[in-house]
């Protein structure tokens, strides 16, 4: 067994009243409670400070046994990172394309709006009559 695989006495205790909150066999707490930091410190007679600050692998045990480790959130803020980008930069694809097709309608618009002064201006010339349609 190496060194650093040896478990303390209190570490002992600590993953011990893990177990026992998992299985629903506690004998402090009660077996309705739900599992956390503050409900193991509790089932093995210490503080959530202990855990915290002397024993952070136990605090990491319990943490991947809520589904909250900390490499668990890690990896999840990457992937919703990713797609966050993912998404942004599609985003700014549709909005150049909006930008060079408002560009292109601005353009048209002018255009109309030119031959629209134009056709006013003949209508409105005193030398011009209006033709009667045949229909």
């Amino acid at each position: 067994m190496h060194k650093e695989d040896r478990i303390s006495g209190t570490e002992k205790k600590l993953l011990d009243a893990l177990k026992r909150i998992q299985h629903g066999r506690t004998r402090i707490v009660e077996s309705s409670r739900k599992l956390s930091i503050a409900s193991v410190a509790e089932e093995a007679g210490m503080s959530r400070a202990t855990i915290h600050n002397r024993y952070p692998r136990v605090a990491e045990e319990i943490r991947t046994a809520l589904g909250q480790g900390h490499r668990e959130k890690i990896v999840k803020g990457l992937e919703a990172q990713r797609e966050m980008r993912d998404i942004i930069k599609a985003l700014r694809i549709e909005i150049n394309g909006l930008k060079a097709m408002k560009v292109k309608l601005v353009s048209i618009n002018e255009s109309l709006e030119a031959e629209l002064r134009m056709l006013r201006a003949i209508v409105d010339s005193k030398n011009v009559k209006a033709l009667k349609s045949r229909g």
